[in-house]
């Protein structure tokens, strides 16, 4: 499995997003953290809220779950990547592979 974060603006829209991958079995489940964010954006710091996703991913699945999250982010550049876990806890394991088999 793989830990999957993303960054979204509204939280709506974050729900949104989760409830997609959910329901097309992508992922096995998520979270969503509210969070202050300031980072570059067209040569100026911006300040704003934002939602942080943390998506349970099968190994096969990263791909999909970019694409979805690109697609209805609204960012023109997304804030997405994965993270590769070293040690997982094996029920844990089976449980997300076992239920995101979109």
């Amino acid at each position: 499995m793989m830990l999957v974060i993303a960054t979204i603006h509204q939280r709506s829209d974050a729900e949104r997003i989760g409830r997609e991958l959910l329901t097309a079995r992508k992922i096995a489940g998520y979270n969503l953290i509210s969070t202050d964010s300031a980072f570059w954006w067209e040569g100026d710091i911006l300040a704003q809220p934002e939602t942080i996703m943390l998506l349970r991913v099968p190994d096969h699945g990263y791909a999909t779950v970019e694409a979805t999250v690109i697609e209805l982010s609204g960012y023109d550049v997304p804030d997405i990547f994965s993270v590769q876990p070293n040690i997982v806890n094996e029920l844990f394991n089976r449980w997300v592979n076992s239920e995101a088999t979109g």
